[in-house]
């Protein structure tokens, strides 16, 4: 979508993406969502979202909207303008001045400014991440700061011949055990995510130390070069071993004990994100796969200027899915239920920025989280604030 020079190539792929199993998923969510708003009512709440945000840092329904809320006046200004910036690169290169911005548009026009303005490419810059360096210098990082290190297991008993297994130790003190599976293959799950397997926990027995797994489907290696990571990919290994490091770090007697509040659990994956944008260590981890160059520090510098290149933007996305997930399960009302595909429409036109929806689409029966992890979506964001606090 970065990349696709032809727009009715970027429009076919869009949609196409954003219908994945709508004629099996769209009648199952809408169960989803009735029966949570049944079992929201049967527990004394007058919502789905009331109830599961009790045991949450949020609390409330109420103070997830505020949150959203203050967000969205906050974006809203850097959105509309980033629109406008990347509507006028797609008018200068089709040289027609009423061309209007479309959903499929918005990754493709920020990368050729990216690459125009600021000379940041990102399929070049992915020669400098393979991911057996990555991996080995991340390892360093996580190592030193936390006092660890992880030993890897010759010949473990796993899934596939790919999965590698790895035992963590503090001294001479078991702490842990994580999985890498990291590459794509027929019939698995298509996603990204660290997660638990088995908690720490005391038994009868002695301490059973925590399992975890990174699940990935990063870019695989061919036979003529590694597997190179982009800026994304390296972001997405770097958050989700965070999450790895947050389960090996448990060593209490109850498993029941194990968990972060749900709209917390991402301040340490997002806290570690920000080792990306320091160029000691950016520069540790990015050398050249083929002449060995460090990545260059002017490269780095430009990826810094052009850090906030249609942030606006992407926050806006990311807080019109906060407000989906919101809508879905704190006001739902079983005498007219929602329809979920005319939501997406209702929330662009109350954050007024573009039309985000594209008729006959319906990314929301391939969205993971507001079928597994309902009144979830806002923690991400939530979980920032804390992270940035963090690391600061």
């Amino acid at each position: 979508m970065g990349n696709a020079e032809n727009e009715e190539t970027r429009k076919a792929y869009f949609t196409k993406f954003n219908t994945r199993a709508a004629t099996e998923n769209l009648p199952i969510l809408d169960s989803l969502i009735k029966k949570r708003h049944e079992l929201g009512s049967i527990m004394g709440y007058p919502s789905y979202a009331a109830y599961t945000l009790v045991p949450k840092m949020a609390k409330d329904p109420q103070t997830v909207w505020a949150f959203i809320n203050d967000l969205i006046a906050k974006s809203s200004e850097k959105a509309k303008k980033d629109k406008l910036l990347l509507e006028k690169e797609k008018q200068t290169e089709v040289k027609d001045q009423k061309a209007s911005l479309q959903a499929w548009d918005i990754a493709y026009y920020k990368n050729q400014i990216l690459k125009k303005q600021y000379q940041v490419n990102n399929e070049e810059l992915r020669s400098y991440f393979p991911m057996e360096q990555s991996l080995k210098g991340m390892f360093d990082i996580y190592q030193k700061l936390l006092n660890l290190q992880f030993k890897k297991v010759e010949n473990p008993s796993v899934w596939d011949p790919e999965v590698e297994m790895y035992d963590v130790y503090e001294g001479d003190i078991l702490k842990g055990r994580f999985y890498l599976d990291l590459f794509p293959r027929p019939n698995k799950e298509t996603w990204f995510y660290g997660v638990g397997l088995t908690p720490g926990r005391m038994t009868p027995k002695g301490y059973e130390v925590p399992v975890s797994m990174l699940l990935g489907n990063f870019t695989r290696p061919t036979k003529t070069q590694p597997s190179l990571l982009s800026q994304k990919e390296l972001n997405t290994l770097f958050h989700e071993f965070g999450h790895i490091m947050n389960a090996m770090a448990y060593h209490g007697e109850f498993a029941y004990q194990a968990d972060s509040k749900a709209d917390f659990v991402e301040s340490m994956s997002q806290l570690f994100e920000n080792w990306l944008w320091d160029y000691d260590i950016l520069s540790s981890l990015g050398k050249h796969y083929q002449t060995g160059e460090v990545l260059p520090k002017a490269t780095f510098d430009n990826m810094i200027k052009a850090k906030n290149v249609a942030s606006g933007l992407g926050a806006i996305q990311q807080l019109e899915k906060c407000l989906y997930d919101m809508n879905l399960y704190d006001k739902y009302n079983p005498s007219q239920p929602i329809k979920t595909d005319e939501l997406w429409k209702q929330l662009d036109k109350q954050l007024g920025v573009m039309n985000f929806y594209v008729d006959g689409t319906h990314s929301q029966a391939s969205w993971i989280h507001i079928n597994t992890h309902p009144v979830y979506y806002y923690g991400y964001l939530w979980s920032r604030v804390y992270a940035q606090d963090m690391y600061t």
